[in-house]
């Protein structure tokens, strides 16, 4: 299965810490990893772990390569060091640290916080894909260029702004 997740448009790649209790020449408590890609769920899905003790950019780079699609991802910087790619960021991923900020925050302060209005960016541009998911594919790509490409550059407009008055390292 792994030369046909190569050969498609969209693979998306994730990487999670696991624990070997007894592996060759490794600790106990030593971190391992397990990477996850996965096609886009349209036709026959495919889905391959691969395990590895690091999580070393050496890792994805070696495993996909021959891959010239879309990379969906969380952002880790190790899949942006990969070559003849193009990385795309997880929407999912986004919104979680709109919600995390928020869930800092006390209730009476959400409605009125910048964590709340990019949370509820995420969540028109979800709502649209919820209204859209059985569609065609020609034309759900209608109806994002229709709908979501409003929100997205509205969005991205909005993030730009704050990147100007935020501090770099907040939530």
């Amino acid at each position: 299965l792994h030369p046909p997740l190569l050969a498609q448009d969209i693979i998306h790649a994730d990487e999670t810490p696991v624990q070997v209790l007894k592996e060759e020449n490794r600790k106990a408590k030593q971190k391992s990893y397990m990477w996850l890609y996965k096609s886009g769920k349209y036709d026959n899905q495919i889905v391959l772990y691969d395990y590895q003790p690091s999580r070393s950019y050496e890792n994805p780079r070696r495993y996909l390569s021959g891959f010239k699609g879309y990379l969906n991802t969380d952002g880790y910087a190790a899949y942006a060091k990969l070559k003849g790619i193009t990385l795309v960021g997880c929407l999912s991923h986004v919104r979680r640290k709109f919600n995390d900020s928020m869930n800092v925050l006390p209730k009476e302060h959400h409605k009125e916080s910048m964590a709340w209005i990019g949370f509820n960016y995420c969540n028109r541009l979800y709502n649209i894909e919820k209204v859209i998911k059985d569609l065609p594919l020609e034309e759900r790509n209608r109806k994002r260029n229709e709908f979501s490409k409003v929100i997205f550059d509205e969005f991205q407009k909005w993030i730009k702004e704050q990147t100007q008055t935020s501090l770099p390292k907040s939530a």
